[in-house]
């Protein structure tokens, strides 16, 4: 049964992605996006990339966004745990 659960949760994450590609950052609830912290990928990161591709796609040049690779890599060592933890935990029956 555990397995479910993560299936939902991937399901969720895809039908959330295909919604803001439709509809935009208006199509999640306004305090999900709050709770999002800023940082490497944060809001801020990803509306600059949004426009960047809005611009190519619209023909014009666009600069991409740059990001701190150091503040990523801490980010994802950060995060380990958690995944590895989650992963675990999904091995469990219960």
């Amino acid at each position: 049964m555990a397995g479910n659960y993560g299936a939902a949760h991937s399901t969720g994450a895809i039908l959330g992605g295909w919604l803001v590609a439709l509809h935009g950052e208006a199509a999640l609830p306004r305090g999900l996006i709050d709770r999002i912290h800023d940082g490497p990928f944060g809001p801020t990161h990803l509306r600059a990339l949004s426009e960047c591709l809005a611009r190519v796609r619209d023909g014009s040049s666009a600069r991409v966004p740059r990001y701190s690779p150091t503040l990523a890599m801490a980010r994802n060592l950060a995060l380990y745990p958690v995944v590895i933890a989650h992963g675990f935990r999904r091995l469990l029956l219960f």
